[in-house]
């Protein structure tokens, strides 16, 4: 499960870039253009407001014991300092 967000973050910059380029008014034209559900699309946008430190963390691999993906899905703080501090990662 962590390596489907690992490559999910990634992905979540690609369709940052592609409402540069496409100027979708909304969550379901994106979806319409990459050809995914708007679900889907929703929640891998979600991960571009991930603190940096936490980005790093799932894609190096270093997270704290009990970490859990299921934490990335709930609603996370809008601060990255919350977020740390919720998620159990140091700066």
């Amino acid at each position: 499960m962590l390596f489907a967000v690992s490559e999910r973050i990634p992905l979540a910059g690609a369709y940052i870039t592609m409402t540069f380029r496409l100027y979708p008014s909304n969550v379901n034209e994106l979806a319409n253009a990459v050809g995914k559900d708007r679900a889907y699309v929703a929640r891998v946008l979600r991960l571009t407001l991930l603190a940096p430190e936490i980005v790093h963390a799932v894609l190096t691999g270093n997270l704290p014991d009990g970490f859990s993906v299921d934490r990335l899905k709930q609603a996370l703080p809008v601060l990255w300092s919350e977020q740390k501090k919720m998620l159990g990662i140091e700066s």
